[in-house]
């Protein structure tokens, strides 16, 4: 999983657990994680969600978007990925043993991360506390700055406040109350991890490149950026080569990406596809589980590639262009998603390969 930019494991309102009358916050929490069974099956075995631990995690800080993040923490638990080794360390002066389960989520129409810190003893797992933050900021600070230990700005802070001092001291609703608790150490926790894993995907990506040829460090560049180029490059990438099946069916020469498929009324879904999911179509194209003919154009194809675990299929439309002195390019026009059963059946599309 990619937590920076990969698919949200959960999308929220944003409304979660507004006032009730009669109702406390933590009752309510309460209430809802026991309609859930009151146990979450983590990467660390199973955590129990009670009273407990929300009350706990309620008096280490509180904001409109934590509030409605309880309701993320079932699910970044149990589909999430570990971001910090369940072992002891030094938390609230004294040695305990904890780790960190970290997730892409949605709240409104905001990507966070959600962090959730799992507390171990005398046997059993129990929520301790979580954090969210805003995944715009978090790829701002890890693109351009070395990592620190307070320049993530959590969910309950305005940009520009310094992590440790927590400014959020008041209740959410009711009676309850909640005090200032600096939540630096998740932060540093999660850049951290996520500055690791960019620097081990950039060197996999130059390596990749050396071997192949390719441009997707510089691909994978102008996506951070916004999909923004830069000075006067190139506004084409290549991020392949035509194999043996591919050319079997007539794409030709190398496999080269422009502006189109980020233009979100031109190309379906590719407007919004992660790095991720770029770099894995870059290097499935040449073993594909579907070709067709696309037959509303000359010398344009369909090619279907299993870049999702999620029973759907990257359909990524090309075109064949010369270029002048006998030399072609296959050029990525469009890039949307299709269930894997109907690979190759879409209109105006004659299914090339498998050949029945």
């Amino acid at each position: 999983m990619d937590v920076l930019n990969g698919e949200p494991v959960i999308e929220l309102s944003g409304d979660e657990f507004l006032p009730v009358e009669g109702k406390t916050f933590i009752q309510q929490v309460e209430e809802f994680f026991q309609k859930q069974g009151g146990v979450a099956h983590s990467a660390f075995g199973d955590v129990i969600l009670d009273k407990k631990g929300i009350r706990n995690d309620f008096h280490h800080g509180m904001s409109l978007i934590k509030r409605a993040s309880f309701a993320a923490v079932k699910d970044v638990l149990e589909c999430g990925i570990i971001i910090l080794q369940l072992d002891y360390y030094h938390t609230n002066n004294k040695k305990q043993m904890t780790g960190m389960i970290a997730a892409p989520i949605k709240i409104s129409d905001e990507r966070y991360v959600c962090v959730v810190e799992v507390i171990a003893n005398t046997n059993k797992q129990r929520l301790y506390l979580h954090e969210a933050f805003l995944i715009k900021n978090l790829q701002e600070i890890v693109a351009t700055s070395p990592v620190h230990d307070n320049n993530i700005i959590t969910s309950r802070q305005p940009q520009g406040e310094n992590l440790f001092e927590d400014a959020a001291s008041n209740s959410v609703h009711g009676s309850e109350t909640t005090s200032p608790h600096p939540q630096g150490e998740i932060a540093k926790v999660l850049q951290n991890y996520v500055s690791a894993n960019k620097n081990i995907l950039n060197d996999k990506i130059r390596l990749y490149d050396q071997e192949n040829g390719t441009e997707l460090a510089r691909f994978v560049a102008f996506l951070e950026r916004g999909k923004v180029y830069e000075g006067n490059e190139s506004r084409f990438f290549r991020i392949g080569k035509t194999g043996e099946l591919l050319q079997k069916y007539g794409m030709k020469g190398d496999i080269t990406i422009g502006s189109s498929p980020f233009n979100e009324r031109h190309s379906k879904d590719g407007h919004d596809l992660s790095i991720e999911d770029w770099i894995s179509i870059a290097r499935n194209i040449n073993h594909p589980i579907a070709i067709s003919k696309y037959t509303k154009r000359k010398m344009s194809y369909r090619i279907y590639v299993s870049a999702r675990i999620n029973g759907s299929a990257a359909c990524v439309g090309t075109d064949v262009h010369s270029l002048g002195k006998n030399i072609e390019v296959t050029n990525i026009s469009t890039v949307f998603w299709r269930d894997m059963e109907k690979a190759g059946q879409g209109e105006f599309e004659k299914l090339l390969y498998p050949e029945t």
